[in-house]
């Protein structure tokens, strides 16, 4: 550690004087004028050297010269140090005294051989800092040196020297007078003289000094001073001389420039403030050690720079660059460029390299230090992304400060687009290395080898380029951009560039852009160019030059191709300008132009399913949807080039990959949908967004039997919303109302599937409207035909059936052959779906069938009619004709059924009325198509079990005398319908043939439910024998869960959690204390699925709510209050209508925690 303190202690005998004085002449005369010691003797006394202390060690010196030979022929050069010492001796005082009257005291010399005075050395006390130094046999020391043609030689003259130290006292003897001489304010002058002996007496430090009596009687003061001796003899000298490397000569130097600026380091440090600052960002960077340098405001700025230059003088070059970057980034640019060493260093260090410039707009983000880092500990990086992420100037940012920071680096830039650019950056690099001599035929790796810095950057390098082998087996550094997200090193680092992060684009866009310009809607276009650097750059340059806003930018964005047209060249001017470069040519243009360079590079048919993506979400998009744009195509050829498609976009960072099968998702930046956007005209989008459409409405189900089908419909809910928003305003022909409500009625079903029930209605009304109009129906003329036709209230829901039957299939009939086979008959067939009819077909029909379910593909007219001569399907004629009447059917049941899910229409409430009449109708219909057709639709049992039954289980705002009744109705019908042999189909294929498993697990469920309702609302002595009731249909349904998790766990049944809660629920309501723990098991179990889902839906709510009252019926306080805590947590998060009703609840258990503990407490 170095410090800037004086450790000296110096007495001040002016102070002793001008006290006495001022004591002599009056308090007034306070100020000293001078001090006279004209009649004052200083006579020496004994002089003491400790030899107990002495000290020896030898010391090495080292002067250092470059020479240099530039000639064709060996020459001599003269190395050549002027001044050279033979000893010196130097005292310094430790504890002394200090006079300002000029008067000295002389001191000898200690008995060290080799060490002599040719005279007295003398301790004057007017010096602060008494010292003394003598030298003696100064010489010139010369010798001659031999240099190698062309070449640089390091000489260093080494001195070695014995060094001597010691600490010494000496006794001085002050006698006589002195005269101090005094002024008052008024500058009146005063003198009083005295002994100087009375005057110590009087007004000295005892401790200081010593009053004696001289031989001739009179008194004299002693005082002692202590010291510290050091003496330097020469021993040896001598010249070595060895090749020059580069780090010593870039210290040479790194030394010259700091010691001849250390002036104007101080004058641009200015103050201790600035020093300190200056100090704490070396410490943080590392250039110098925590508290290698303290400093403080008693020690000069001068004195601390002095310390810190010999330090940095002795440093790794690395650590000054680093300090001459601090000072750059200090705002100390003056010194900072007078003390850049880049243009002191010899041709030998500037390195070789073909490097551009980073653009004057980059933006230093934390994928800098991933790349830094990747230098550090592996071979390099590999830069992966989108085109216009900031790939390329990332590497040339990071190769700039290598080049910077290792100084006689080699960086080399190669053009990996193809092999024969690549090829050719090799053998330039080759040329350069070997100096264009005869050696430039030998391998590129053994020239690399030999330079101990060599970082190469190849770009942009092709998915079809690989990396020479001589590159790869050399020892130089790489950094690799690409967009091929699949290409890598293994012994680099991988490094994703997604652009900026959105803080990062929003500080980028705001940095130079004009104050006056509103910053409103900044983050809304950060996110139009997926933060993509290139894109934002461009922009910010429009804005700026055209004085526009963000949201006025963001709309022209917005307004398609021939819009954008005029600021997409002036972009491309802009950008131009910036990456003049010839291996910056690629990026010079706008970032839509550039991914379009990207999307060109696709094969025509995955374009074709690019373009689909235009039209989605950017993230998660399914890609089984996107193989339906390859329609000429066979299955076979659709699924081979599905994988290929995704090769391709991997390998120019269009999109990234998740996922397998049915799961597996594509993602791609906003931005490159804005560009596939602006490459199409209408009449093309419209195709797009029609092509969608009739893939959606395939692939968008209301399955909710099982996982796999209804995660795979929930997935697609997004991008739904999407495409309907974009089909908005756009003229998208006569039959988009009907594929709009199809959608519509899937999207409304699935929202009262999850936690976002309350968004529900409003799709389901809209599609119940929509399909309305497209059939021509007026909803008010309808209910005036119905009304002419007097019948009860009753029968009017069957009479509206009846009116709707004969519009709707009207309406369906006219439906052209392509809509129904391209939408319906090609249906995407479900697992479940096929196991239904596999028993009834033949083998070789089977097998084909099971490959399309397997491989998602669409039902193929031809095996549709197959189907149909099996009965398996209706014909395809029936099929038209009840078409739309199935779809209104499905819809208005549906909507009908939102009074179970929404709190805004509870039991008994008049609200209810219309949505029970859509649950009547929607099952009248169904009776008519079974009059029209002789075949029964699924919705037949559905609109019953499902809606009108469910209506008979409610307790809740009925009269008591009516619930049992209603019970025992409900139970007649589950019971009957687990023998039901009916078969039923769902448009157009045949869905079940009596009960399957899914069927008859929801016939237990429904008839638990029924019990446990007739548990709470029976007459006690009836009770025993519906929980006996219950629990056998209880374990029936149990039994039949378990069997189907065991048959295939990973597509359970979508509603496991469902089945475990009802179970739950009814063991809670049972009150045998021996049940608590198996209800705690089904809640639990209820939990950990929906847990699983991640979906947050309701039924997570049910099962901790069963939790909470299992532990307060067991006592378990603690338990329910840890549950309560979660379900509020999750009501925060998820549910906020609900966070009331969970509040209430903790209160109830806080309450009976008290009550508890306050019993116990008694």
């Amino acid at each position: 550690m170095y410090s800037c303190f004086n450790m000296t202690d110096i007495t001040d005998l002016d102070t002793i004087f001008s006290t006495w004085a001022q004591d002599q002449l009056g308090q007034r005369y306070h100020k000293l004028v001078s001090v006279d010691t004209t009649h004052l003797s200083i006579i020496k006394g004994e002089e003491t050297y400790h030899e107990e202390n002495r000290k020896e060690d030898d010391r090495v010196s080292t002067i250092k010269k470059i020479l240099v030979n530039d000639l064709d022929v060996a020459s001599e050069d003269e190395l050549s140090v002027e001044n050279t010492t033979k000893y010196s001796c130097q005292w310094s005082q430790t504890k002394g005294f200090r006079l300002s009257s000029d008067v000295s005291v002389s001191v000898g010399l200690p008995a060290i051989t080799g060490l002599t005075a040719k005279a007295g050395v003398q301790f004057n006390l007017s010096k602060t800092k008494a010292e003394a130094r003598e030298t003696d046999e100064s010489y010139a020391h010369k010798r001659k040196v031999t240099l190698p043609p062309h070449s640089k030689v390091l000489a260093s003259m080494v001195t070695r020297e014995r060094v001597y130290k010691m600490t010494f006292t000496l006794d001085i003897f002050l006698q006589g007078t002195v005269s101090v001489k005094m002024m008052k304010d008024s500058g009146k002058v005063k003198t009083a003289s005295g002994d100087v002996a009375d005057i110590f007496l009087q007004c000295g430090k005892k401790e200081t000094f010593k009053i004696d009596m001289c031989p001739d009687g009179k008194k004299r003061v002693c005082l002692t001073i202590e010291g510290a001796f050091e003496g330097v003899r020469g021993i040896e000298q001598r010249v070595e001389t060895g090749e020059l490397d580069h780090e010593t000569e870039m210290k040479m130097v790194h030394e010259d420039l700091l010691k001849n600026n250390i002036s104007a380091i101080v004058e641009e440090v200015k103050d201790h403030h600035s020093l300190s600052k200056l100090l704490k960002a070396m410490s943080l960077k590392q250039v110098i050690g925590a508290g290698e340098v303290q400093t403080s405001k008693e020690v000069s700025i001068k004195e601390t720079i002095e310390i810190v230059v010999g330090i940095l003088a002795n440093k790794d070059p690395t650590k000054y660059l680093l300090f001459v970057e601090i000072l750059e980034e200090e705002g100390l640019n003056e010194i900072a460029k007078a003390l850049d060493p880049r243009v002191k260093y010899s041709a030998s260090i500037r390195g070789i390299s073909n490097l551009g410039g980073v653009v004057d707009h980059f933006f230093t983000t934390r994928k800098v230090k991933e790349v830094y880092k990747s230098l550090e500990t592996s071979r390099g990086a590999v830069i992966y992304g989108i085109s216009g992420s900031g790939k390329t100037q990332l590497a040339y940012k990071v190769a700039s400060d290598y080049a910077r920071f290792n100084p006689g680096a080699v960086v080399w830039v190669m053009d990996g687009s193809s092999r024969d650019k690549l090829n050719e950056e090799v053998q330039n690099l080759q040329q350069r290395l070997s100096g264009g001599s005869e050696d430039g035929n030998s391998h590129i790796s053994s020239l690399v080898n030999q330079r101990s810095h060599v970082l190469l950057i190849i770009d942009d390098l092709s998915a079809t380029v690989a990396i020479p082998n001589d590159i790869l087996n050399s020892s130089a550094k790489l950094i690799v951009t690409t967009q091929n997200s699949s290409f890598n090193l293994p012994t680099a680092d991988s490094i994703v560039m997604e652009g900026f992060t959105e803080e990062e684009a929003v500080k980028f866009l705001s940095k130079g852009m004009s104050s006056d310009i509103p910053r409103d809607g900044i983050d809304e276009l950060a996110r139009s160019f997926s933060c993509l650097p290139l894109g934002l750059a461009a922009a910010r340059a429009t804005i700026q030059q055209c004085s526009m806003t963000f949201p006025e930018y963001i709309q022209l964005l917005n307004s398609g191709k021939e819009a954008m047209a005029q600021t997409r060249e002036r972009e491309d001017q802009w950008l131009q300008a910036h990456y003049h470069k010839a291996e910056h040519q690629d990026a010079g243009r706008t970032i839509f132009a550039a991914l379009g360079v990207a999307i060109d590079k696709l094969d025509d048919q995955y374009k074709s399913m690019l373009q689909l993506c235009a039209f989605l979400k950017p993230r998660d998009i399914p890609f089984l949807i996107l193989r339906d744009a390859l329609k000429a195509a066979s299955p076979a050829s659709r699924l081979a080039y599905h994988h290929e498609f995704a090769g391709q976009l991997k390998e120019r960072s269009l999109g990234w990959i998740k996922g397998f099968g049915v799961n597996r998702r594509l993602s791609i930046h906003g931005v490159t949908q804005t560009a596939i956007g602006l490459r199409m005209d209408e009449e093309q989008k419209m195709s797009c967004i029609n092509m969608l459409l009739e893939i959606l409405v395939k692939f968008f189900s209301k399955d909710n039997r099982y996982f796999v089908a209804h995660n795979f419909s929930m997935s697609l809910m997004p991008h739904v919303e999407r495409v309907l928003e974009h089909a908005e305003g756009m003229s998208m022909g006569p039959i988009y109302p009907l594929m709009k409500s199809m959608l519509l009625g899937v999207y409304g079903f699935l929202h009262t599937q999850k936690e976002t029930r309350g968004l529900s209605e409003r799709p389901l009304q809209d599609a119940k409207k929509l399909l309305l109009q497209f059939a021509d129906i007026e909803p008010q003329a309808l209910q005036a035909k119905v009304s002419e036709e007097n019948i009860t209230s009753e029968d009017s829901p069957r009479e509206e059936a009846r009116e709707l039957y004969k519009a709707l299939s009207t309406k369906s009939r006219s439906l052209k052959d392509h809509f129904l086979q391209d939408t319906v008959i090609g249906m995407i067939i479900t697992e479940q779906q096929f196991r239904a009819i596999q028993d009834k077909l033949t083998p070789k029909d089977r097998s084909e069938m099971d490959s399309m379910v397997k491989s998602y593909d669409s039902l193929t007219l031809e095996m549709y009619q197959k189907l149909a001569d099996n009965r398996l399907a209706l014909p395809v004629e029936t099929l038209k004709d009840v078409f739309l009447p199935e779809l209104y059917i499905s819809t208005i049941y549906t909507l009908g059924r939102t009074i179970f899910y929404l709190s805004e229409y509870p039991p008994g409430s008049e609200r209810r009325a219309p949505f029970i009449r859509d649950l009547q109708v929607a099952y009248y219909l169904c009776e008519e198509v079974a009059k029209a057709t002789s075949c029964t639709l699924l919705h037949t049992f559905l609109s019953k079990a499902e809606g009108l039954n469910k209506l008979l289980l409610e307790v809740e705002g009925k009269a008591k005398e009516q619930v049992i009744p209603d019970l025992q109705e409900a139970e007649d019908y589950y019971r009957k319908m687990l023998g039901d042999k009916t078969e039923y189909y769902e448009f157009g294929l045949l869905k079940r043939v009596g009960p399957d498993v899914h069927t008859n697990i929801r016939c237990h469920e429904k008839l638990v439910k029924c019990y446990r309702a007739m548990l709470l609302n029976a007459e006690e002595e009836k009770k025993n024998a519906f929980i006996k009731k219950g629990q056998a249909e209880c374990d029936r349904m149990l039994k039949l869960v378990e069997d189907e998790i065991h048959a295939g766990n990973l597509n359970p049944p979508q509603r496991l959690a469902a089945y475990y809660i009802t179970a739950g629920q009814f063991m809670m309501d049972d009150g045998k204390p021996e049940l608590l723990d198996k209800a705690e098991e089904m809640f639990k179990k209820g939990y950990k699925v929906e847990l699983k889902k991640k979906t947050y839906h309701p039924l997570m709510e049910s099962a901790l709510k069963g939790l909470i009252e299992v532990y307060m019926a067991k006592k378990e306080l603690p338990r329910a209050l840890v549950c309560g805590r979660h379900l509020l947590q999750l009501s925060v998060d998820h549910w906020p209508d609900k966070r009331s009703a969970v509040e209430d609840k903790l209160v109830k258990i806080y309450f009976q925690a008290w009550k508890v503990y306050k019993k116990e407490d008694s």
